[in-house]
């Protein structure tokens, strides 16, 4: 019975740190949209479209590209832009796979490259999609990707 008791105390515990939130999240999509190293930027935003988080994913997206294309072309319709972007349904992605890496970067020859994306879906399917990363230094970011407008 003592150990019982002792257990539930312990799982009680446990559990109010981390709904207290003094237990870090490892993750690195929740900031990595901020980062200036490229590897940890790209992996951040492919933990954001693994998890279906639209608004952080969003993030990770260029403004100017937000502004363009989700609010002038589409009127605000965020599944309708998360959909398009990912070419299928946002929330059946299973898995993004960075193809090739963007190595102009590396040696500060480009600005803007391409980012070749494997997308895997919940029923099998796979698409490789092509979106673009830029260098950019406002909004408190460093990159931003972004794809074709229209």
């Amino acid at each position: 019975m003592r150990y019982v008791i002792t257990l539930l105390i312990t799982l009680i515990f446990t559990c109010s740190i981390n709904c207290a939130g003094l237990i870090k999240n490892d993750s690195i999509m929740y900031d990595g949209y901020k980062s200036d190293n490229i590897n940890t930027f790209l992996k951040g935003f492919e933990e954001a479209v693994e998890h279906h988080d639209t608004q952080l994913v969003l993030k990770y997206i260029d403004k100017d590209y937000i502004d363009e294309q989700l609010y002038k072309n589409l009127e605000g319709r965020k599944d309708q832009f998360m959909n398009e972007l990912f070419w299928g349904y946002f929330h059946d992605i299973s898995d993004i796979t960075l193809l090739i890496f963007p190595t102009g970067f590396e040696n500060e020859i480009v600005n803007t490259d391409t980012l070749p994306y494997r997308v895997t879906f919940t029923d099998g399917t796979e698409k490789k999609i092509y979106l673009y990363i830029k260098k950019v230094n406002r909004w408190n970011r460093h990159y931003a990707i972004f794809s074709a407008l229209g």
